[in-house]
């Protein structure tokens, strides 16, 4: 099978896509992958992810770090800006397809000739294009949702949330699988589309791993946060757990791994300073995106902090908790339901009304004074992440399925 990996953006901060695209390529299908290069990553780590896998790659560069990418940067930005301006004084777009994304404005036309299978996306921005690049391949679309992306902008942005409203709307009728991060969300999908695909969960979790792990039993809890981007302030709920951390009654010591931009340092080390707990916080750089596991093993607890200012964020769940259960930590997570359902399954950690940061940190103190319930939840995520919880366990069924579709597209010819 040829699968055509569509993005539009550096595909190295898409791990789902990354994972699809590494398991596809084991199962023996010749892989493509197509993203534009915005600027978004470093470049050692974004050709470190490159060269590490024998796919066909295609790019476009509109990263402005060159003359010629500031040129088609220039183009691309003109002509998003104006075809949204169109949009909202006539309430039509000159472009559909381009309408959420510039990533798709210079796509090759030499990769619209070659006969594709299949076309994974992993956001909705890419879901016209997609369905009409399958039109001109004779491929079938799988439709990733890796967020409730209605959910992302109902209440914030009418003109955005039209645009995504309609694009499932019309465009996932013509997707014969569509995925999903949790069940709740999964549910949700179910309900909202009006179309004869084929629905699976499929969870953040890593790739299997064969790690081995040791009895950690410092008097000083590790405790984990680790994300793209470390921001003091925002939905992902730093700020929680830096409250949380200055009230524990137990030693207790945090580690945030991420990119932080200057301002968010300066930021971060007042709000330190003002809790009092400069000596209890550790920054440290992002990891590979091929190592976030293995950058991750050593630590007690692996902390979230979202607050759920929207739909999406009540249906989804993160790559980080499962990271965390890969790497044999103990959990500790906001109670919404998609990261809830996780917990509750597999029995790993505990919850907290989001935003308490009272009640986060006692959570913290009753695993550091109990460490035999600390160790039952940490062996509760070993036993998860070699059991179940990895990717190839659970892309399964959807390579069965799609080898259906394949054998029966063949003997229809």
């Amino acid at each position: 099978m040829k699968i055509l990996v569509l993005v539009q953006s550096e595909v190295c901060y898409h791990p789902r896509l990354l994972k699809a695209g590494d398991f596809f390529y084991s199962k023996g299908c010749e892989v493509y992958l197509y993203n534009t290069v915005i600027g978004l990553a470093p470049k050692s780590i974004y050709q470190s992810v490159i060269e590490k896998r024998n796919w066909n790659f295609f790019e476009t560069d509109i990263s402005k770090n060159n003359r010629a990418s500031k040129f088609r940067w220039l183009l691309a930005s003109l002509f998003f800006k104006l075809n949204n301006f169109v949009a909202t004084k006539t309430g039509k777009y000159l472009s559909f397809k381009h309408g959420a994304t510039k990533g798709f404005i210079f796509f090759p036309s030499k990769i619209k000739k070659l006969p594709f299978d299949y076309i994974l996306i992993n956001l909705v921005d890419a879901l016209p294009f997609a369905c009409e690049l399958a039109k001109k391949t004779g491929a079938k679309v799988i439709y990733d949702s890796q967020e409730y992306f209605k959910g992302q902008y109902a209440t914030t942005n009418t003109q955005q949330y039209n645009w995504v409203k309609k694009a499932e709307n019309i465009f996932t009728k013509d997707c014969p699988i569509i995925l999903a991060t949790t069940n709740v969300m999964k549910e949700r999908l179910v309900k909202d589309f009006v179309t004869n695909a084929n629905f699976y969960r499929v969870r953040n979790v890593p790739v299997k791993t064969n790690y081995l792990f040791g009895e950690e039993n410092a008097a000083t809890l590790k405790l984990v946060w680790h994300g793209l981007n470390i921001v003091p302030e925002n939905i992902r709920g730093v700020q929680i757990l830096l409250a949380a951390i200055s009230v524990c009654k137990t030693p207790v010591h945090l580690y945030l791994q991420g990119n932080m931009s200057t301002s968010n340092s300066t930021l971060l080390q007042q709000k330190l300073i003002n809790l009092n707990s400069t000596d209890k916080v550790t920054i440290l750089p992002p990891a590979n995106p091929d190592a976030i596991v293995e950058s991750l093993l050593g630590y007690d607890i692996g902390l979230a902090g979202e607050l759920a200012a929207e739909e999406n964020q009540q249906l989804t769940s993160s790559n980080k908790l499962f990271e965390y259960i890969a790497a044999g930590m103990a959990i500790i997570m906001p109670n919404l339901p998609g990261l809830a359902e996780t917990v509750n399954e597999y029995k790993n950690g505990m919850l907290y009304e989001q935003g308490n940061y009272k009640q986060l940190a006692e959570s913290i103190d009753y695993l550091n004074m109990n460490r035999k319930v600390l160790l039952q939840y940490k062996q509760a995520s070993i036993n998860a992440s070699r059991e179940e919880l990895f990717w190839e366990n659970e892309m399964q069924p959807v390579m069965q399925y799609m080898e259906e579709l394949y054998t029966k597209k063949n003997n229809e010819q």
